[in-house]
């Protein structure tokens, strides 16, 4: 009997593309965790249980989520299956399908694009997900890596007000404290000093 995916709090919802900045995913939701608290954002390999359907986990924090963080790195496009075929147009594709069932649900879709990578046309995509093609997106920059991180985090607390964000508050001063970074660096390059739970990179259901 397949184990039920259990209810979990989730505000924002990290998808990614494995072969294309999966180390980037991992490290903003890392340090997004640390500003925030952990479980308002779900990573598929660190946010699901041993042993729980990832298939039902994965639909239900999609639709329990306020948004999804798309990470879109250079060759988002461009990764090929076993046969060569683009994974995008898989509908198997887990990372399509978490987009669709965003939109599906009325879930705001937010691409986060890393370092050089372009901003994607409707020419680009599969019919289905053209409407990715108009969503405002942000941008993570290997330079300007923490300004990027803070632009992120002030959009992530005018879509959910009650978020407390360590960085900028500190209880019963006003002042500001910056221990968002104190073991932990972000970049393209995925320089990590400490504890990260990055996850098995699995490849589970063509991600």
């Amino acid at each position: 009997m397949r184990r039920e995916a259990r209810p979990t709090m989730v505000e924002f919802f990290v998808n990614y593309r494995t072969g294309d900045e999966e180390n980037v995913a991992a490290l903003l939701e890392h340090a997004l965790s640390r500003r925030f608290e952990s479980g308002v954002f779900f990573r598929a390999s660190k946010s699901i249980p041993p042993g729980d359907d990832y298939e039902r986990a994965l639909v239900t924090a999609v639709r329990r989520s306020t948004a999804l963080l798309a990470v879109i790195g250079p060759r988002w496009l461009e990764v090929r299956d076993k046969q060569g075929q683009p994974k995008l147009d898989d509908a198997a594709d887990w990372t399509r399908r978490e987009i669709l069932e965003a939109f599906g649900n009325r879930v705001r879709v937010i691409p986060v694009l890393v370092g050089k990578a372009r901003p994607l046309a409707a020419s680009d995509l599969p019919a289905e997900l053209s409407e990715l093609a108009v969503c405002e997106y942000l941008r993570l920059r290997n330079r300007d890596m923490e300004a990027d991180l803070d632009r992120l985090a002030v959009e992530l607390t005018r879509l959910v007000p009650e978020l407390k964000d360590k960085k900028v508050l500190t209880p019963g001063t006003g002042g500001t404290v910056n221990n968002a970074y104190d073991d932990a660096q972000i970049g393209v390059q995925g320089t990590v000093m400490g504890n990260v739970d990055f996850g098995p990179w699995r490849d589970r259901g063509g991600r």
